[in-house]
C-alpha cells in the first residue's frame, strides 16, 4: 500500500469522525513517526470520545469499506477499552481507543492539533508511549525507540507539562530515564 493510500484512509476516517462530531486524535506509531523517527506501520491508533448514541452512525459511515462490529464497539465504550475497524481493500487496521475517564486523558484530547486529521501533541504522544512501555513490562524496544525519537527530534517540548502529567500517570521515572539517554 502506498503512503498516499494510507493517508487517504486516515483522512476518510477523520472526515467521518468530524462529520459525526466525535472528538478524536491519532496516537501510537503514526503519531510518534510524525514527531520522532519514522517507522513503518500498517495500523492506526485513534483515541476517541465516542458516546453510545454515536455508535450506529459510525458503523453506518464506515461500512461498506470497513469491517466493524457494533457489539464490540458497545463493549469498548462500556469498558473504556478499544475496538478496531479493518479496511477491507487494503487490510489497514484502525484501533479505536475509548477515552479513559481520567483528567489527564481529557486534557490531552483537548490539546490535539489539526483541522481535519487531529493528532495528539508531541508531549501527549510521548506520555502515551511511556505508558505503553510501562504496561509492556518495559521490554518493547520499539516503544523505547519511539520515546527517544520524540525526545531527540522535538527541541521545544513543554518539560513542565511532561513532568506534571508523567507524575500523575505514574511514568515520571521513565521520562527521567529517557531524558538522560
Amino acid at each position: 500500500m502506498s503512503d498516499q493510500e494510507f493517508s487517504g484512509i486516515l483522512e476518510q476516517v477523520a472526515s467521518i469522525l468530524n462529520t459525526l462530531d466525535i472528538p478524536h486524535a491519532v496516537v501510537g506509531s503514526v503519531a510518534s513517526s510524525r514527531f520522532g523517527l519514522h517507522r513503518a506501520t500498517m495500523d492506526v491508533d485513534i483515541v476517541t470520545d465516542l458516546k453510545p448514541a454515536q455508535i450506529s452512525g459510525l458503523v453506518d459511515a464506515l461500512r461498506p469499506e470497513f469491517y466493524v462490529d457494533e457489539i464490540l464497539i458497545s463493549q469498548a465504550i462500556a469498558q473504556h477499552s478499544s475496538f478496531n475497524a479493518l479496511h477491507l481493500e487494503t487490510g489497514t487496521k484502525l484501533d479505536f481507543f475509548i477515552l479513559k475517564p481520567r483528567e489527564y486523558d481529557r486534557v490531552a484530547l483537548n490539546r490535539r492539533s489539526g483541522e481535519t486529521l487531529s493528532f495528539m501533541s508531541a508531549e501527549d504522544v510521548l506520555l502515551g508511549k511511556l505508558e505503553w512501555y510501562r504496561l509492556g513490562d518495559e521490554t518493547s524496544e520499539r516503544q523505547w525507540n519511539d520515546i527517544l525519537g520524540i525526545l531527540r527530534t522535538q527541541p521545544n517540548l513543554d518539560i513542565e507539562y511532561l513532568s506534571k502529567w508523567a507524575a500523575v500517570i505514574g511514568v515520571l521515572d521513565l521520562l527521567e530515564r529517557a531524558q538522560k539517554t
